[in-house]
């Protein structure tokens, strides 16, 4: 709640930006781009909540092509400073019933696991396919290092990471 309380004063702040910006500018890509996180944040202080207490999936139609764009915007800032680059390859006909945000970040934390793993001039693709029973499924693929297969067993562990191995790899 404390959190969302300070969001909300960045939030207006943005949408007052929007009146002094140019619209096609360089400053208003930057002030999207800033609004979309601002959003994602507060989207993400909800999910917080919902896991403080009792977790209430919001389950909806999924935009496919929606969420990855979304997952790819995200990762705009990690993907400059890591001189990769993400694309989301077309999604058309893949439709899911799901929890957006929930959704949403799990494909952001699997994005910058990649970019995290990759070098630069690197490629990360963001897809979505449909299989012969009609199910969805959600592909971040790469060409990082890949995970050792002596901490496999521990990737799903809360708070597990592999940065220190990869760092040790550069």
């Amino acid at each position: 709640h404390d959190l969302n309380n300070l969001a909300t004063p960045v939030a207006a702040f943005l949408l007052h930006m929007e009146t002094r910006v140019t619209p096609e500018s360089p400053d208003a890509v930057d002030l999207a781009d800033e609004k979309h996180s601002v959003k994602v944040m507060q989207d993400y202080i909800k999910e917080s909540l919902l896991f403080a207490r009792k977790l209430t999936i919001n389950y909806a139609v999924v935009d496919t092509p929606a969420l990855l764009a979304s997952v790819a915007q995200l990762a705009q800032d990690r993907v400059r400073s890591a001189r990769v680059a993400v694309v989301v390859h077309p999604t058309e006909g893949c439709v899911f019933e799901g929890d957006f945000a929930l959704m949403q970040r799990a494909l952001q934390n699997l994005v910058f696991n990649s970019i995290d793993a990759s070098s630069p001039g690197d490629i990360i693709a963001i897809s979505a396919t449909t299989d012969d029973h009609q199910q969805v499924h959600l592909i971040v693929s790469d060409h990082g290092t890949g995970v050792p297969p002596e901490i496999r067993d521990k990737i799903f562990d809360p708070y597990f990471t592999t940065l220190a191995a990869l760092n040790a790899v550069r």
